[in-house]
């Protein structure tokens, strides 16, 4: 028995018989299956963690870009309403003086000096 604890010292551990059913073999067989059970768990739970955490990066960025562009093409429809509303006031003035030309408006020479 001495040399067969010395060439193996877990032999003993494999060979406790705790019921004619249950052995320390089949204990830790079971504690090993339930430490990996419980490390993929784990792992899967880290790995589904990043992989959000790298959605709502990109998401985040993809978002900021959208608002960028957003805001830009608001500031090109404001500026082009302000000159929409400008050319319209000055075509006005246009179609008057023209009218009071053709209608031979007693004062034409002011209206050429006004529109200058």
């Amino acid at each position: 028995m001495v040399t067969s604890l010395a060439t193996n010292p877990l032999r003993w551990l494999m060979k406790l018989d705790f019921s004619p059913q249950i052995n320390a073999g089949h204990l830790l067989n079971s504690a090993a299956i339930i430490c990996v059970g419980i490390g993929g768990v784990v792992g899967i739970y880290l790995s589904l963690w990043s992989g959000i955490r790298d959605v709502e990066v990109k998401s985040a960025a993809t978002i900021s870009a959208i608002n960028a562009r957003v805001l830009v093409l608001e500031a090109h429809r404001s500026i082009d309403d302000s000159f929409q509303v400008e050319m319209r006031q000055k075509m006005d003035r246009v179609l008057e003086t023209l009218v009071r030309l053709r209608l031979g408006a007693p004062d034409s020479s002011a209206i050429w000096d006004k529109t200058r």
